[in-house]
């Protein structure tokens, strides 16, 4: 006996199997198949009817709806996760950029009320002294004591600038 088989809508043409009784089909995708057996007798003739089997072939793990669409969103949550993660890197950046703009204006006000303003409180001790050594000429004990008074002033909006510095950075932390 001679057998020829067809596995419709995998297979062109009939497959010639001579005397086997085996078919073999590898890599097969999942759904339904409909698979038809031809035989032939001795004389040559052949069967035209046949016969047939329907089958199915379920689909593995990895190629269900379900697997591709929670690698689609486990992708999503790569992306979403890798997103997140820049932000933060970019917070910690701009973080340690406004520190570090702080700690100048605060070492600037320090060095500004600590050197700069005691210095001319210092010369502003000195034309006051001087006031007493100018008691013959009144003219110029004026001058100079409208001088001291315009330093005080001086000296009282470099500290107001200085503590408005200071309080900027610590109540609100605006840069700007």
């Amino acid at each position: 006996m001679l057998f020829r088989y067809k596995l419709e809508g995998w297979d062109r043409d009939w497959q010639n199997a001579g005397t086997r009784r085996q078919a073999f089909y590898s890599n097969l995708p999942p759904r339904s198949y409909h698979f038809r057996v031809m035989a032939c007798n001795n004389s040559g003739v052949w069967n035209e009817a046949g016969t047939f089997l329907n089958f199915s072939v379920a689909p593995a793990y990895y190629q269900t709806w379900w697997f591709r669409s929670s690698c689609v969103a486990a992708f999503f949550a790569f992306l979403w996760a890798l997103y997140r993660y820049r932000l933060y890197q970019i917070k910690q950046e701009f973080n340690a950029r406004l520190e570090e703009r702080v700690s100048e204006r605060t070492r600037i006000a320090r060095d500004f009320h600590d050197t700069l303003l005691q210095s001319f409180q210092g010369v502003l001790l000195k034309f006051h002294a001087v006031t007493y050594l100018l008691h013959d000429r009144p003219e110029a004990q004026k001058t100079l004591e409208t001088v001291i008074e315009q330093a005080r002033q001086a000296i009282t909006e470099g500290r107001d600038a200085v503590q408005g510095l200071r309080s900027s950075t610590l109540v609100t932390g605006d840069l700007a």
